[in-house]
């Protein structure tokens, strides 16, 4: 249904000594009702068939006003018959460096490809002091053409958005001269069309006629932002919070803005303190590291870098503070797990050093300096273990090397000692099974430990089991073809057995 017209007297021009009279036509004002049953009208006969439509998004000067009208018209394109409507408020979605840039055509387009519309809409809601202003654009997803472009003026009290417009009751409405507002509407075509230099030329002419205009500032702002100015931007959007402090997405932009600046900054130091590190001069290293962390607290390869500077100067407490530092940023963060890991080590702590490797590990199965690391650390430990009389945590530690790597020597070497002296104090306790077990680990990885041959076949000589007793003690003489004992007792378990 199409808004009616009516006729404005505007200007007088004197031709040939005749005034002639001109006049413009402005719309006639329309309930909000009536502009979204005519939106989606009008879109309904630019396609056939059943079509897949998103709303990317509709800027208003409250979010709960671009919420309604995003549902209110999703409902109506929905009565309509001829759409099938996807979501509504997608371009609120994105990354950070792409949220502080409202949507435009191209990012409707990509909206729409995503969420595999063919039509995808984007639209305004402005206020004014004699009527609001609601347009929309409907783009063909394919081939990125418009498919039309909707305006209708609202009048200033519909029923609908008074009671959704009432937060704005002490900002004063804006009255508009009709060029300025022409400028502004061809500002904001022109951002959508991502000719932002165009819009600006626009949006700066709307201001110097209108100081107020919100939309202008905020439309501005985003094609700064858009080019790549944040600061003009900022100074953009700071106007339109000042102008209108509940503004959904001014406040937003600004913080998101000034986080992306801080990174990049917090980056840029961080890059010249790796710069000085190279060059070994690390009291310039850790101030530019410092300043990365100022600008950004959650920057983990700045405090990682630090507790570089802290470990090469043999500083391990301090090293460690600044590795925690990386982890509490960066859960994942592997590197920064090694390297406190090396430094528990070095103050002899094996059991945070082991437990950092293992983690490394964890995150990285194939991390070569964890693999390396862990088992001198677990050899380390099991030593500790050893020389207080802990076999069973010292076997665990051994065992667990030869787990990583079956053939790492000092394990291989400290594991059958430490069986052989586990066995020998489950015998004096008593409980020959688990000696005779501990006797038999030893001589898997080592065959030809004497004494775990000689100490097995004592106990199987003792339990009378004198066909495996004989095997351990003929075993021994061939390694030791003297060992006394070992020739005593084969001689009597032999006589014992019968041969």
């Amino acid at each position: 249904m199409k808004a009616k017209i009516g006729l404005k007297l505007v200007v007088i021009f004197l031709v040939c000594g005749q005034a002639m009279l001109f006049a413009q036509a402005t719309p006639s004002l329309i309930s909000i009702d009536a502009a979204l049953s005519a939106a989606a009208t009008d879109i309904g006969s630019r396609v056939t068939g059943k079509t897949e439509i998103a709303i990317a998004g509709i800027e208003a000067p409250l979010s709960a006003v671009s919420d309604f009208l995003s549902g209110e018209l999703g409902k109506r394109l929905i009565a309509d018959g001829k759409f099938n409507v996807l979501a509504r408020g997608a371009a609120n979605t994105g990354n950070q460096s792409q949220i502080a840039e409202a949507v435009n055509d191209k990012s409707a387009v990509s909206i729409g490809q995503t969420l595999g519309a063919k039509i995808v809409l984007i639209g305004s809601f402005s206020r004014y002091a004699d009527f609001n202003q609601f347009r929309l654009r409907a783009i063909d997803v394919r081939t990125s053409r418009i498919l039309t472009l909707y305006t209708a003026r609202i009048r200033p009290n519909d029923a609908v958005l008074s009671n959704l417009m009432r937060p704005l009751d002490n900002v004063a409405s804006l009255t508009i001269a009709e060029n300025a507002l022409a400028a502004l509407n061809r500002g904001e075509d022109l951002y959508n069309e991502g000719k932002y230099d165009e819009a600006i030329t626009e949006l700066n002419q709307v201001i110097r006629l209108n100081s107020n205009s919100i939309d202008a500032y905020y439309i501005r702002g985003n094609s700064y932002s858009a080019k790549g100015n944040m600061d003009r931007a900022i100074a953009d959007w700071e106007t339109v919070l000042r102008l209108n402090p509940n503004h959904p997405r001014a406040g937003t932009y600004i913080s998101i803005v000034r986080q992306i600046d801080s990174q990049v900054k917090a980056h840029n130091h961080l890059q010249k303190g790796i710069t000085y590190f190279d060059n070994k001069d690390y009291d310039r290293a850790m101030i530019e590291y410092s300043e990365a962390i100022r600008l950004n607290p959650n920057l983990a390869q700045a405090y990682y870098n630090r507790g570089q500077v802290y470990f090469l100067k043999g500083d391990w407490d301090r090293a460690i503070a600044e590795y925690t530092q990386a982890i509490r940023a960066d859960p994942d963060y592997a590197k920064a797990y090694n390297n406190r890991g090396a430094a528990y080590a070095n103050k002899e702590d094996y059991d945070r050093a082991i437990a950092d490797w293992e983690e490394v590990l964890r995150i990285d199965p194939n991390y070569a300096d964890a693999r390396n690391n862990l088992p001198r650390a677990l050899n380390n430990r099991g030593l500790v273990y050893y020389q207080k009389g802990d076999y069973d945590r010292a076997i665990a530690d051994w065992e667990k090397v030869l787990r990583i790597n079956p053939n790492n020597a000092d394990a291989r070497n400290y594991l059958p000692i430490a069986l052989l002296k586990h066995g020998i104090a489950y015998y004096e306790k008593g409980d020959l099974d688990q000696a005779v077990a501990d006797f038999t680990a030893c001589l898997r990885i080592n065959p030809n430990n004497v004494d775990a041959l000689n100490n097995r076949a004592g106990l199987f000589y003792n339990r009378g089991d004198y066909d495996r007793a004989i095997s351990d003690f003929e075993a021994v003489l061939r390694i030791d073809p003297n060992h006394a004992n070992a020739k005593r007792f084969l001689e009597r378990a032999r006589q014992r057995r019968g041969n």
